[in-house]
């Protein structure tokens, strides 16, 4: 029933917006919108993200699945515990990796990312579930981000992973988020949704279990998504959810 009605809407939106071109013969399809942040895109691969709080120790473009990806491992401040001291917060340095892969052409569209990390490195992968978080746009509206939460172990290391495909209005680890967002940004307001896809590796305890990182991986999550709103995903009161 929602995919029904999520393609009753977007019918309605391109009805609306194809009666004047059929009056006047001219197609939007005849020249589609481009992406507009491409070049930023492509530079983030190359070059990473710079993460508020957190120290960039290296960055590299590493190929996954037949894309290339943007490497980085991030170490958080240490800081004195405290009972004043907010729960998303580290008490000792930790060192993250922040994987992205940035829409790089115009046709390119998110595909079967998760599938390809996990047996890249022959992780095994269980625990799977969603969690949100929230978080502020440059336009001044807050954005919803569902990312895919799960464990990520082998031999010798146990991660908690985060996983959506930000865009301009939200994100969600589910791409046919993107394609529907895509859609009505083309015909309502003649622009692309530009997306980055995001795997953030935050190392626990041996099979550790997932909620005990909850916290630090819905805050630094948010961290992420905020900076990539500011600087790659510009955003419009119109795309807001």
């Amino acid at each position: 029933m929602v995919r029904l009605l999520a393609a009753i809407f977007v019918l309605a939106i391109a009805l609306t917006q194809a009666l004047p071109h059929y009056l006047t013969g001219v197609w939007a399809w005849t020249h589609p919108p481009q992406v507009k942040q491409l070049e930023q895109l492509q530079a983030l691969q190359k070059q990473g993200l710079t993460v508020p709080d957190w120290q960039p120790l290296s960055q590299e473009t590493m190929r996954l699945g037949g894309h290339r990806w943007s490497v980085q491992q991030l170490v958080a401040p240490t800081v004195a515990p405290t009972p004043q001291l907010p729960p998303q917060l580290p008490t000792t340095d930790m060192t993250v990796v922040l994987m992205l892969r940035p829409q790089l052409e115009n046709t390119d569209q998110p595909q079967i990312d998760w599938v390809n990390i996990g047996s890249e490195f022959g992780w095994t992968a269980d625990g799977d579930r969603w969690i949100e978080f929230s978080a502020p746009s440059p336009a001044g509206h807050s954005t919803l981000v569902q990312a895919r939460f799960l464990r990520y172990w082998d031999h010798s290391q146990t991660y908690a992973a985060v996983q959506w495909y930000a865009q301009s209005n939200g994100g969600s680890a589910n791409a046919s988020r993107w394609f529907w967002a895509d859609q009505v940004s083309q015909w309502r307001d003649r622009q692309r949704m530009p997306w980055v896809a995001v795997n953030l590796l935050i190392p626990i305890e041996p099979l550790g279990e997932l909620d005990a990182t909850r916290a630090i991986a819905q805050s630094l999550g948010q961290t992420v998504q905020s900076t990539l709103l500011a600087t790659m995903l510009p955003s419009s009161n119109r795309l807001s959810p």
